[in-house]
C-alpha cells in the first residue's frame, strides 16, 4: 500500500478508537508509516533509511513491532497495526511471525491499484466525515490545551 492509504487509515483508526486530540492522533498518524521506514522509497524511509539494513516487510512488519510500538505508547501501536493489517491485503502479505517466513493475508488489493485508489478515497471521505462529527471537540481540545499552557506560563512568569 501506499504511504497516503497508510496515513489515512491510520488516522480514521484514530478518530474511530480514540479522541480527535494532538496526543492520540499524531502517535497513530506516526504508527502508520512505522513498519515501512524499511523501504527506502517511503515517507519515513526517505529519512531514516533503515532499509540498508533490515529488509522490506520483515521485523517492521511482524507482530515484534507491534510489542514494542505497544510498549512505547498504545496509539503508536495502533497506528502500526493500522498499517500491517492494510498490508496483509496485498500480493505480498506480511510474515507476521518474521523471522518464521510464513506470510499471512489475502491477495486482494495491488499497490498502486485501481482498488488501493477506491479504498484511498473511501478512507479519506470517512476522515473528512469524522473530523466535520468531531471538529468542535478536538478544537475545544486545543483551546484548553493553549489555555493551561498560558495559565501555567503566566503563574510561573508572576
Amino acid at each position: 500500500m501506499k504511504g497516503t492509504t497508510h496515513l489515512a487509515m491510520g488516522l480514521l483508526t484514530g478518530f474511530t478508537f480514540g479522541s480527535p486530540t494532538l496526543g492520540v492522533l499524531i502517535p497513530v498518524a506516526v504508527g502508520s508509516l512505522l513498519p515501512d521506514i524499511d523501504h527506502q522509497n517511503s515517507i519515513l524511509g526517505k529519512y531514516l533509511p533503515l532499509g540498508r539494513y533490515i529488509k522490506h516487510r520483515t521485523w517492521t512488519h511482524s507482530v515484534y513491532a507491534l510489542g514494542l510500538a505497544y510498549l512505547i505508547n498504545p496509539w503508536l501501536a495502533l497506528g502500526v497495526a493500522s498499517h500491517i493489517f492494510l498490508d496483509m491485503l496485498t500480493p505480498a502479505r506480511v510474515p507476521l511471525f518474521y523471522p518464521n517466513r510464513t506470510r499471512f493475508g489475502i491477495k486482494f488489493i495491488k499497490t498502486g491499484g485501481p482498488l488501493e485508489s477506491l479504498l484511498r478515497l473511501g478512507l479519506c471521505y470517512g476522515l473528512f466525515l469524522s473530523f466535520q462529527a468531531q471538529q468542535d471537540v478536538f478544537f475545544a481540545n486545543v483551546a484548553q490545551t493553549v489555555s493551561i499552557w498560558t495559565q501555567y506560563i503566566f503563574n510561573f512568569l508572576t
